[in-house]
């Protein structure tokens, strides 16, 4: 079978009938969208499947004590084992089979989406629209949503860890042909720089067949564990039972009251004296339990796909939760600018933002500044999560200007200005931590060039500083009160400062001095039980 990932992009061109610049004609989209069909790994909810998920070794073990009962019973027993094991197992499977069925239907509405080159116009399209031949165009922090051939790239890096199991990022570009450093596969990460590529296998042709197993295998619940732990004691109570008794009949047959001279008679006496000891209506009542949970929790516009999950939410102790966007509201804006440009900062802010990929803070700044020069970009760094800067070198009334846009932790050191500058940049910064709003700082330069190298990006000017503020939401409070009544301990994660979040923890009240905040560099300097103190704290 030909692999066309290892095709030249001329003939890949011919093959996909696309042009590696214009992308495709809406006639070669519905071309394409005939001949390989939708970017979809095509999974298929069986109730087949749901159904026989539902049979544990407790419900096995509980069909075989029935069909025992059926030949060698004389009461109804049996009956009522066997409509405890059907009630059991079909309100489960009903109640599986409604939550994975609106969380597929969830998922189709929440598509992510990708860039893509159509027709000469760039568009917002989403994954399962993407069909062999489509160019894409793909940044730091981006899925890959299929098969890709890169067209073009800079400083590009690819986390594969989904296939690889490394968590090592690889280097890729299109001028590495060797082996598959000029390709890119669905399920992995882009970590740094961005890249343009061509669309080459979709859906079930792509490596993401392995997306697949891994949505297939799925973790035992503790619920289900302790099933399983409780079933296998019954088993061996009715092995022990059995030789035991085996045993007592052989050696002491002349004294027993019993009058036992059939060996079929002596295998039902046994199984009967275990089985009495096997609670038949537990799985029933722990499923009804759950389904009652799953139904006050569907009413609150929550879906439980496994009745078990329920279980396993019960028992929370501590409950790890990001900072924006979870804890606030993710809608950033701005606050105080520290300028030190001939202009208004913002302008410089403004002219750092890539309208196709916007973040919170490029919202924040659009909000605020309204004119809208009009520019032409040369050349651009995407932002770097390691470095926390992003710069773009654009051509605006006549000139070539680089504008530099960064975390204020990404700066070491504040090229072309004074001490004075550097003095009230750091102060600026303190100030505004402490009030929980994050800082970032704006730089450039002025260039001949139509390409950014590194001996611009080195000697960068620093023009000043915008600070943000999220504000925190207002359901955060009643969740934290509720989580305290449960006695569940709430810890943030966050990729914020030190002092940004101390603030808002401590607005929250759950943390009184900033030495409660660790870093991730304190962390990693940890270990034994001085890590765990340092955790559970």
């Amino acid at each position: 079978m030909k692999n066309l990932l290892q095709y030249s992009l001329k003939n890949l061109k011919s093959e996909l009938q696309t042009n590696l610049e214009t992308g495709l004609t809406p006639e070669q989209y519905k071309s394409n969208l005939e001949i390989y069909g939708s970017n979809e790994l095509h999974k298929k909810l069986s109730i087949w499947k749901i159904f026989v998920s539902q049979f544990n070794f407790f419900n096995l073990l509980l069909v075989g004590v029935a069909v025992f009962l059926f030949y060698n019973g004389d009461g109804f027993d049996q009956y009522f084992i066997l409509a405890f094991v059907v009630i059991d197992i079909l309100l489960g499977s009903f109640q599986e089979y409604r939550g994975i069925k609106t969380s597929l239907f969830l998922k189709k509405l929440s598509q992510p989406e990708a860039l893509v080159v159509r027709n000469k116009l760039v568009l917002k399209v989403p994954f399962e629209q993407l069909v062999p031949g489509d160019i894409i165009n793909l940044r730091a922090g981006d899925l890959v949503p299929a098969d890709v051939k890169i067209i073009s790239s800079k400083g590009l890096f690819v986390n594969e860890r989904i296939f690889s199991g490394s968590k090592l990022e690889i280097s890729k570009s299109e001028e590495r042909p060797e082996t598959d450093l000029n390709s890119l596969y669905a399920g992995s990460i882009i970590t740094k720089g961005l890249a343009t590529g061509v669309v080459v296998y979709t859906g079930e042709k792509t490596r993401s067949e392995i997306l697949n197993l891994k949505e297939i295998t799925e973790e035992k619940s503790s619920y289900e564990k302790l099933a399983e732990k409780l079933s296998y004691l019954i088993f061996r109570l009715v092995a022990i039972s059995i030789i035991l008794v085996l045993i007592g009949f052989y050696f002491f047959e002349e004294h027993l009251i019993l009058e036992i001279n059939d060996f079929t008679k002596l295998i039902i006496f046994s199984i009967t004296l275990a089985v009495t000891v096997i609670p038949e209506a537990l799985p029933l009542i722990v499923t009804f339990s759950l389904s009652n949970g799953a139904l006050r929790l569907f009413k609150k516009k929550i879906i439980v796909k496994k009745l078990s999950s329920i279980e396993e939410l019960g028992g929370i102790e501590v409950l790890c939760s990001d900072k924006t966007g979870t804890l606030t509201e993710n809608s950033l804006k701005v606050c105080e600018v520290l300028n030190f440009s001939d202009k208004n900062l913002l302008y410089y802010a403004f002219l750092t933002i890539n309208e196709s990929h916007l973040s919170s803070f490029d919202k924040a700044i659009l909000e605020a500044y309204e004119p809208r020069p009009k520019l032409k970009l040369l050349d651009e760094t995407p932002f770097d999560a390691e470095k926390k800067f992003t710069n773009r070198l654009v051509k605006v009334r006549g000139d070539n200007l680089i504008v530099y846009k960064g975390a204020f932790e990404a700066f070491q050191k504040f090229n072309g200005i004074s001490k004075k500058q550097s003095f009230e940049l750091l102060k600026f910064n303190e100030e505004q931590s402490k009030q929980g709003k994050r800082v970032l700082l704006i730089g450039k330069r002025e260039t001949t060039k139509d390409k950014i190298i590194e001996d611009i990006e080195n000697n960068i000017k620093i023009i000043g500083a915008i600070s943000f503020e999220d504000e925190i939401k207002f359901s955060t409070f009643d969740a934290l009160n509720k989580a305290k009544e449960l006695k569940i301990q709430v810890k943030i994660l966050t990729g914020d400062s030190k002092e940004t979040t101390f603030y808002v923890a401590q607005k929250l009240g759950l943390c009184s001095s900033v030495d409660e905040v660790v870093t991730g560099e304190d962390l990693d300097k940890l270990r034994g039980e001085t890590l765990q103190k340092t955790i559970e704290k």
